[in-house]
């Protein structure tokens, strides 16, 4: 794994940077995967907007997400990077 630059961690804490998206770290890290349309019901936010927070945390690489039939279900990725881990961990308490 190679060291991260400056530029990659502003990206990773601009990424964190949103209640929604710490909102969906912790739901995930609560249970094994959930969907789409479950975690905007439970963030009481729209579908689209829910969307739109996930890819940005896959582009990060801190969640990971399996279609199934007609729905997507995003899971925490469980190989994220140790210090990613740790930013992580300290932010949920």
């Amino acid at each position: 794994m190679a060291k991260k630059t400056p530029n990659d961690w502003a990206k990773v804490f601009r990424g964190l940077g949103n209640p929604n998206r710490i909102r969906i770290i912790r739901i995930l890290s609560e249970v094994e995967k959930m969907s789409v349309t479950d975690l905007s019901e439970e963030l009481k936010i729209t579908l689209k907007n829910t969307s739109r927070n996930l890819s940005i945390l896959h582009n990060l690489g801190l969640v990971d997400f399996q279609g199934k039939s007609d729905h997507v279900y995003y899971s925490l990725n469980s190989g994220i990077e140790r210090e990613i881990e740790s930013i992580i961990k300290i932010i949920l308490g």
